[in-house]
């Protein structure tokens, strides 16, 4: 444990405090990106933080599969992960 970098035990508190979610919403939400991040590690695609192109291609892999959440509902639970977690909502560019 003790040579764990600084940054990387930082990055650890974050994602531990991330989850504890707080309301069923954000259950609801935390529910969705553990389900992107399942997507990602099989797909050995990065996730925190998550390109344009893994955010894509999940949100096709779900409209495909014509189950799950909306995309709205993903691109708001992968903004809501980052920004928990300390980095820039990724979804921005979606405007």
């Amino acid at each position: 444990h003790g040579n764990t970098p600084a940054i990387l035990r930082k990055l650890l508190q974050q994602a531990n405090k991330f989850l504890e979610p707080q309301s069923s919403y954000d259950r609801k939400l935390q529910k969705i990106w553990e389900n992107f991040v399942s997507f990602c590690q099989i797909h050995r695609i990065g996730y925190l933080p998550a390109t344009k192109n893994a955010i894509l291609a999940y949100l096709v892999w779900v409209v495909e599969a014509q189950e799950g959440p909306k995309p709205s509902l993903i691109l708001l639970s992968v903004a809501w992960a980052h920004v928990r977690c300390g980095f820039e909502d990724p979804t921005k560019q979606y405007d």
